[in-house]
């Protein structure tokens, strides 16, 4: 049965990324493009959002297809870049706040720094419930004060849609975090496209919305996370197994 909320989609059949549909390491290279993306400040990105009050502005740009680029920009004070990052990376603290998550995992590392992972979330009623196959890479620079996080979907014959979803497609969804003098600033790009029967210009609406509500959430849960860690352990997970060399 096919609906516009939801339907078969076959992850073979979609536009490639700009990184391609089979996983890899990622090079200095796409993270360098990544970077550039989240601060170019060109005439091709329109503000959609903006609450100078609460240091948030939201970006769309065209896409090749009918889903735009989003950007959301916003400056945290009093939270270190690193524990951002840390939030981004721990799976475990995910499953106390990602409220839309019914299922994620670690289906195969490329690398040290390179995991391809399965997520499942929850969509509001009547959607039909979304899950990915996304390639994961990052990277610290800490000569420049930048931590960073690139996904995107990738084809994965070793995890075969299923009728209880719609494989959903990420061109790319990234996260910039810098150190600055006004505090923790932390860029979040994507396009992602939800497939199914879901038009274009209702993931561009929605999204605008979205932006500014993702950002205010990872502010709270990162907050948050220090305490976690101390009734979790007393040590911040993600710092004892990224093996990036750094």
């Amino acid at each position: 049965k096919m609906s516009w909320w939801g339907g078969a989609s076959s992850a073979a059949a979609v536009d490639p990324n700009i990184y391609g549909t089979v996983a890899k390491p990622f090079t200095n290279e796409d993270f360098d493009a990544f970077i550039s993306q989240c601060d170019d400040r060109s005439a091709d990105w329109t503000v959609s959002y903006d609450k100078p009050e609460d240091g948030v502005t939201v970006w769309q740009k065209a896409g090749s297809g009918s889903i735009n680029i989003l950007r959301a920009r916003k400056v945290i004070k009093d939270l270190p870049a690193a524990v951002l990052y840390d939030v981004l990376h721990d799976h475990a603290y995910r499953k106390t706040w990602d409220e839309n998550m019914i299922e994620g995992s670690v289906l195969e590392m490329i690398d040290a720094t390179t995991e391809v992972g399965y997520y499942a979330g929850k969509m509001p009623p009547p959607l039909a419930n979304r899950e990915f196959i996304n390639q994961r890479s990052w990277q610290r620079r800490p000569d420049q004060k930048l931590w960073l996080i690139v996904n995107h979907s990738v084809v994965y014959p070793n995890k075969p849609e299923t009728k209880d979803f719609v494989r959903a497609w990420s061109y790319q969804t990234g996260y910039l975090i810098r150190e600055t003098d006004e505090g923790t600033e932390f860029i979040y790009c994507t396009q992602t496209d939800p497939k199914g029967w879901i038009p274009g210009w209702v993931v561009n609406t929605f999204a605008t919305t979205l932006g500014p509500q993702y950002l205010a959430k990872m502010t709270k849960v990162s907050t948050e996370y220090p305490k976690w860690v101390e009734a979790n352990g007393g040590e911040s997970r993600p710092r004892a197994w990224l093996n990036d060399g750094l």
